[in-house]
């Protein structure tokens, strides 16, 4: 089976729309989202006095949300605990301005159970489909993420929180059997059951007999 990916021209017009305001208070942060409410689009992130407002593309949303099939599909065939909990709206709750931070993950999930007892997810998940910006992993630290994952061109890295801030991973550690690089590019499939039906077929066969995604 062949992968359905976008033409270069398509992915070129296609790009995250963001915006960097500095200068911005917690007060600020907190007014915005009040302002936003519920509605989805734009996500919001807070860091050392600087508000970030991004708009994902098509193309990044459309990742994001294979990436929570993949995952759910995995969770299923592998019977864990896994419960998805979208952009979920992270922030500090301390009192110190400057130990401040907000941020909302394309997609977060808590993983193992024990949900209600959790204020943060167990994992984070960024698509970088357009680069800038405020530097996540900064504010997932601040945020006391455990595991942070980043997509970026057909690839997925893992960093893992210590005491001296993230440290990037060969494997998951909350999901130290996942196929990482197939993962990654069946993120990129449009083709999203054709996908969903290959990863599947994948996680059901003897680890040694699984080969790659196709092109």
């Amino acid at each position: 089976m062949s992968a359905t990916t976008e033409s270069p021209a398509e992915q070129d017009v296609q790009i995250d729309q963001r915006i960097v305001l500095p200068g911005v208070t917690y007060a600020d942060y907190e007014a915005i989202l009040r302002m936003r409410g519920d509605r989805s689009g734009v996500r919001v992130t807070f860091w050392n006095g600087s508000l970030e407002l991004m708009s994902p593309s098509r193309p990044h949303e459309r990742i994001a949300e294979m990436l929570g099939h993949l995952l759910m599909s995995y969770a299923l065939e592998r019977d864990v605990a896994f419960n998805s909990y979208g952009s979920w709206t992270l922030r500090t709750d301390v009192e110190d301005e400057s130990s401040r931070a907000g941020a909302e993950a394309d997609k977060c999930f808590i993983i193992g159970g024990g949900d209600e007892d959790k204020s943060r997810p167990d994992l984070a998940i960024e698509v970088v489909w357009t680069h800038g910006g405020i530097d996540k992993l900064e504010v997932y630290a601040r945020l006391g993420v455990p595991e942070v994952w980043f997509w970026n061109r057909s690839r997925i890295t893992v960093h893992r929180l210590g005491e001296n801030g993230y440290a990037t991973a060969e494997r998951s550690e909350l999901l130290p059997d996942i196929d990482l690089a197939k993962l990654a590019k069946l993120a990129e499939r449009t083709d999203q059951v054709p996908a969903v039906r290959e990863w599947r077929e994948h996680l059901r066969r003897p680890a040694d007999s699984a080969g790659d995604v196709e092109a």
